[in-house]
């Protein structure tokens, strides 16, 4: 069961160097930046709402969530905590960043923007869409990604082990990204740079990658058939590796 602590009044809350056990926190019409620092959370609920036009962003700074639910109406961010079992729910900007983030699940609404740096990540599933700019700078491992649909953003980082499933990247940055060992199933990349790009070991279903009006100088495909690999109208894709 748990522990209500309702704020109607308030244009934003702290908590610091607190232990929220079993808590449910629930804020309304909040304006500005309120902070969750140096706290252990477990099994709380973190609910923020909003009237139409108020703006308010969530800062969780250096703690541990644990078994938690996040619903915010507005931006979230969370700076170096370790995230397990928890769900990430957010209609605005999310960023996290330099911290550890496993068996949890991110929720995004279309059109707000996705931000993971220097982030150790695992076991993500993400079902948000539409996403207005979808940037990464970090580790992923073991994670799920459906159905995707960005329109910009900055992609440098390894991604091992992992599902992308009816993915469409548009103007999107992949250059110098490692995808290892991953199942594709349904995915495009359109308008994006994937220079140097690396698909080493990976697994194409259902059809194959689709790459469209990308710049793929340098890219190489290890132990991927050509056949697997669909370029339309792509720079550089007489040159690119395909090696065994």
């Amino acid at each position: 069961m748990l522990t209500p602590q309702v704020i109607r009044e308030a244009t934003s809350f702290a908590f610091n160097n607190a232990i929220l056990k079993n808590e449910k926190i629930i804020a309304y019409n909040l304006i500005g930046i309120s902070l969750i620092n140096k706290c252990n959370l477990n099994n709380c609920l973190i609910d923020i709402y909003r009237d139409h036009g108020s703006h308010s962003r969530i800062e969780v700074l250096n703690g541990k969530v644990i078994n938690s639910l996040f619903k915010i109406d507005g931006d979230l961010l969370l700076f170096e905590n370790f995230i397990e079992n928890s769900v990430l729910n957010s209609k605005g900007k999310l960023h996290i960043k330099n911290g550890v983030l496993q068996d949890s699940f991110i929720r995004l609404s279309s059109g707000i923007s996705l931000q993971l740096d220097g982030v150790e990540s695992r076991s993500i599933d993400n079902t948000g869409e539409r996403l207005s700019e979808f940037s990464i700078k970090g580790l992923l491992v073991d994670c799920v990604l459906r159905g995707l649909v960005t329109f910009s953003g900055i992609v440098n980082a390894i991604i091992y082990s992992s599902v992308l499933r009816s993915c469409f990247f548009e103007n999107t940055s992949f250059e110098s990204t490692v995808i290892n060992k991953c199942n594709l199933q349904r995915v495009v990349f359109m308008n994006c740079n994937l220079k140097n790009t690396t698909f080493s070991h990976c697994n194409i279903v259902e059809r194959p990658l689709v790459l469209e009006d990308c710049d793929v100088t340098g890219a190489r495909f290890l132990n991927l058939p050509k056949g697997a690999v669909n370029f339309i109208n792509c720079y550089g894709a007489e040159k690119v590796h395909f090696i065994k």
